[in-house]
């Protein structure tokens, strides 16, 4: 879908949101700077979101496939897994793919299963709101402009074995994402990216072993710095990563904010700066890693 019709964001017609003054705004109340920067700058930092208004588009008869990658595993939710083995048969034969692999399912089932539940689980527990399991886990992301070479995915594998619970996601680009300004939305990462990555590992045993993970996850990331996007090196802002940087409360300088803030929005983060500074000047709305306006001060 993304492909073929861009993110969701781009496709929000409407929204209302909880002012930082307590005033409930739809967009013509809020005006188009304020309904620009929620689309993608993180409606957590400038207000509540109450509701969105998305323009829905009829669902194309297409294979959709996300790639999870797992320690000795390659597992994928598969939809129309019969047209799926036709495809890849003629265009992909060196994935050697077959029934077996596949999973035939409806959507929220396919959620349940990247959630990790057991398959026979029904899915009004996604309605308890709450995990099966404790875990913890570090993640991290890449936008990718250039093939990776094989010898750096041999390498890429290698390390991604001495990992306990080691997890990526592949998410492809291209097509409708290329066509979309990247000053469209404060989502900037379009024309000229082939796919995101997130590399992500997770345990279950708190802080016994939490140095030994994170450390890990952050040399597979300092190995994929030379094949990934630079000037800035970007990163997927709905995977917050608090290596890049973070607020100190009510005392970070926009320069310090801008060396996270570039990875996540590049050059739209000066226009997410103006709009929070106009919307909401005494920093009301913040996170560790939210726009600040220009009155915090250094």
């Amino acid at each position: 879908m993304m492909r073929k019709f861009g993110l969701g964001a781009d496709n929000v017609i409407d929204a209302r949101i909880v002012d930082a003054n307590g005033r409930i705004l739809d967009r013509k109340a809020m005006g188009e700077d304020l309904f620009w920067a929620i689309r993608g700058g993180g409606g957590g930092r400038l207000g509540i979101i109450l509701s969105w208004k998305i323009k829905l588009v009829r669902v194309p008869a297409t294979v959709t496939v996300f790639t999870v990658t797992r320690t000795l595993e390659q597992g994928a939710t598969k939809l129309f897994a019969n047209r799926l083995l036709q495809v890849t048969k003629k265009s992909f034969p060196e994935l050697d793919l077959t029934r077996k692999d596949c999973i035939e399912t409806s959507w929220i089932k396919s959620v349940l299963y990247i959630a990790g539940f057991p398959s026979n689980t029904t899915p009004e527990v996604l309605l308890e709101a709450k995990s099966s399991s404790k875990v913890y886990f570090k993640a991290k992301s890449d936008f990718i402009q250039k093939p990776i070479p094989e010898t750096v995915l041999e390498g890429l594998w290698k390390r991604f074995l001495q990992e306990d619970n080691p997890l990526t996601i592949w998410n492809p680009y291209g097509g409708m994402m290329s066509k979309i300004s990247e000053s469209a939305t404060p989502f900037p990462h379009r024309k000229g990216t082939l796919f995101k990555i997130q590399y992500l590992t997770a345990w279950f045993d708190g802080n016994k072993n939490q140095q030994k993970h994170i450390n890990w996850i952050r040399k597979m990331y300092k190995y994929m710095g030379p094949y990934v996007s630079s000037s800035p090196r970007a990163a997927y802002v709905n995977y917050r990563d608090l290596d890049l940087g973070m607020n100190r409360k009510n005392h970070t300088s926009i320069n310090q904010a801008r060396i996270w803030g570039a990875k996540y929005f590049k050059d739209n983060f000066n226009r997410l700066v103006n709009v929070k500074t106009k919307v909401d000047p005494s920093n009301f709305f913040r996170h560790e890693q939210s726009i600040p306006p220009l009155s915090v001060k250094s």
